[in-house]
């Protein structure tokens, strides 16, 4: 039996009740769903002269395709994991990232991650995209991962 601080009274759950490290492909482009977050990760590509999202994208979420490869991984973030924030001198324990935030327990062990091909993550939910992953500013070609519930 685990204790779990909950809405500041404690309850006990099984060991196997607790969340699990879950990994999902991602084709680019493409979707995948992710159950343990009740939730759809898709990737879309934009070519030079096609039509660029109306809205909810955000111009740092905008990754480069030819460093991403045709496959990426969502993934829960992993102890020792680190993303590298633009504008930082180097990478960043995630933990660290989400402590800074102020998220914790079952919300920070699901925070999800989409790893490169080496493993390297490349996105992060509510953060930027790191620099060496970003689209160039004018490029008309792009990927953006955007995270969405799963309709029921």
């Amino acid at each position: 039996w685990l204790a779990q601080l909950e809405r500041g009274r404690i309850s006990f759950q099984r060991a196997s009740a607790l969340p699990r490290d879950y990994a999902h492909p991602l084709a680019i482009p493409g979707e995948t769903v992710v159950p343990e977050l009740g939730a759809v990760f898709r990737a879309t590509r934009f070519s030079p002269g096609g039509r660029m999202p109306d809205a909810g994208y955000n111009r740092n979420q905008l990754l480069d395709p030819h460093r991403l490869g045709s496959q990426v991984l969502v993934r829960n973030w992993r102890r020792g994991d680190r993303f590298w924030p633009p504008h930082t001198r180097s990478p960043k324990k995630v933990k660290e990232l989400l402590q800074g935030r102020r998220i914790s327990g079952r919300q920070r062990a699901l925070w999800p991650v989409v790893a490169a091909q080496d493993g390297e993550l490349v996105w992060m939910r509510d953060f930027p995209v790191p620099e060496r992953f970003a689209a160039e500013t004018g490029a008309g070609d792009a990927v953006i991962i955007a995270e969405m519930p799963l309709e029921q």
